[in-house]
């Protein structure tokens, strides 16, 4: 892939709103589906030294979000707590 193709995969990916026009609603499972491309991509490809390199290249914005979407993602996996 050329430096242009790159550019042009992230910017698309960072604009997306949704795949049916400007007019059609923010498409969050559209997004999410590229979301969970590029983590099955992750998963197939690193290697466990990849994760420092990942997280060096993070904003602090992109590392919050991302902290922030892991506790949210556990806290549904936590068994509830019965009524006491």
């Amino acid at each position: 892939m050329s430096t242009n193709q790159h550019e042009a995969v992230l910017s698309y990916i960072r604009e997306f709103r949704n795949a049916h026009g400007d007019d059609a609603p923010y498409d969050l499972i559209g997004v999410g589906h590229l979301f969970l491309a590029a983590l099955d991509n992750l998963r197939a490809n690193h290697v466990e030294q990849d994760f420092d390199d990942l997280a060096g290249a993070m904003t602090p914005s992109q590392r919050e979000y991302l902290v922030a979407l892991a506790a949210h993602l556990r806290a549904l996996d936590k068994p509830e707590e019965p009524d006491r």
